[in-house]
């Protein structure tokens, strides 16, 4: 225990400290800071062992009990977390939208939810309309700033006109109103070539993720478009984009994927892309099917890695890719538990104008819990992701990781509760991982 300024603190259990040569690396969850401290002024800091005169460590001291590195034996950290997590839950200050234009998909990835088919789809005008009269009201909030739109699918550039048109009328409706607007799509990239890029751009969609599923040879053999590969047309689209949409790259890690991401790199950097991918990222896959709610997110085969397995392999993906120039996002900017579905001032809306929480939902009128056209008609499918609570769950609350995990993602807990695919992968890989971002 450290005893000063208006002591005593000690560490607090969501601080973790890491060797690392002549440092120790001082990572702090519960406000998400990260700080290099030399071992030798370390020693003395946690043992309070320096004169009181001795201002460059009393200044230390002061940082690191704003960043709740140190705590005051009183603190109560379970709370502290508990109250954040309800208070991102519920933050009016930004209201945000998924919208799923579609389900169908020029691709057929075997792992891929979106098993279903489009049961109805408005014409885009009406709906259209009717969204923009949804989003009326829930702006009309003088606490919320901001309106935040996300393309999602299936695969939402089947219908880039409905993409355009809607983005363009939700960010005019957002500034009339005095609101920010921000806008990104989820997008298999196969059809974002230069044109398209350029029109949604325009109407406001300013930033795009695309998943890759490894090399070119792998990829190829799981995203086919029609009886042919997709590698190199995705990859002629992010060099197109260039200057117009911010491009982000999903990298889905499996057993079979895991050995091709090296070639990948190479096959990356070989056009440059380094300089144009915003940020490159690795993802578990998980069995994602919609169709059998008894085998989504169920292991089912070896073609699925535990968050542990994942971590084995993430932190050396992570190193390798800033070896090659890459830029990779903070491991600690995450959002592990506080999701869309959680959040109340969200909606997924379907091409249908049915309403859900989780776009894994999209479509699905057991999981929906109204539409567009109707308001809230299916209570009980909000209240159930109100009721998704981590803290009810005591290994969780207690775990030093809650801070950026939170219990995880809720509709897998929901459907298979097994910790071991639930689990942030930092649990399991933290002293590489931090060192190597910070």
């Amino acid at each position: 225990m450290t005893i000063g300024l208006e002591g005593p603190y000690e560490l607090s259990n969501h601080t973790i400290v890491v060797d690392d040569d002549d440092e120790v690396l001082v990572v702090g969850l519960l406000k998400r800071t990260a700080v290099r401290i030399k071992k030798s002024v370390w020693s003395q800091v946690k043992n309070f062992a320096f004169a009181p005169t001795d201002r460059a460590h009393s200044e230390l001291i002061q940082h690191l009990v704003a960043s709740r590195v140190l705590k005051d034996s009183s603190f109560d950290e379970t709370e502290f977390v508990r109250q954040q997590s309800a208070f991102a839950r519920a933050d009016p200050t930004v209201f945000g939208i998924i919208i799923v234009p579609t389900l169908s998909c020029n691709m057929s990835c075997h792992y891929c939810f979106e098993q279903k088919t489009n049961r109805l789809n408005r014409e885009a005008e009406t709906l259209v309309d009717k969204i923009e009269h949804f989003v009326v009201s829930k702006l009309s909030n003088t606490e919320t700033e901001a309106l935040s739109l996300r393309w999602f699918g299936g695969e939402p550039l089947i219908r880039p006109k409905l993409v355009e048109d809607a983005s363009t009328a939700l960010r005019r409706l957002a500034q009339s109103m005095g609101k920010r607007f921000a806008g990104d799509i989820v997008t298999n990239g196969y059809f974002l070539d230069r044109s398209t890029s350029a029109r949604i751009a325009n109407a406001g969609i300013t930033k795009a993720q695309i998943t890759l599923e490894g090399d070119r040879d792998h990829h190829d053999s799981i995203r086919r478009h029609g009886k042919s590969g997709s590698f190199d047309r995705i990859l002629d689209n992010i060099t197109t984009a260039e200057n117009l949409i911010d491009i982000s790259v999903r990298v889905h890690v499996t057993p079979e994927s895991k050995d091709t991401i090296g070639k990948l790199f190479e096959q990356l950097k070989a056009r440059g892309l380094e300089a144009i991918i915003k940020s490159i990222y690795f993802a578990p896959l998980f069995n994602f099917r919609q169709d059998d709610p008894s085998r989504q997110f169920q292991d089912g085969s070896s073609g699925f890695l535990s968050s542990q397995e994942f971590a084995e392999i993430q932190h050396k993906l992570l190193k390798d890719a800033v070896a090659n120039g890459f830029s990779t996002p903070d491991p600690l900017d995450v959002d592990y538990g506080v999701c869309s579905a959680v959040r109340d001032n969200t909606a997924v809306i379907h091409s249908d104008g049915s309403l859900a929480k989780c776009y894994l939902d999209a479509g699905d009128l057991s999981e929906s819990f109204g539409t567009v056209y109707e308001g809230i008609t299916q209570k009980q499918n909000l209240q159930k992701w109100r009721e998704a609570e981590y803290a009810n769950d005591p290994e969780c609350a207690s775990c030093t990781f809650s801070p950026v995990c939170l219990g995880g993602c809720s509709k897998h807990k929901a459907s298979n509760p097994d910790k071991r695919f639930i689990c942030t992968p930092l649990k399991f890989n933290a002293k590489e991982v931090l060192t190597t971002y910070y």
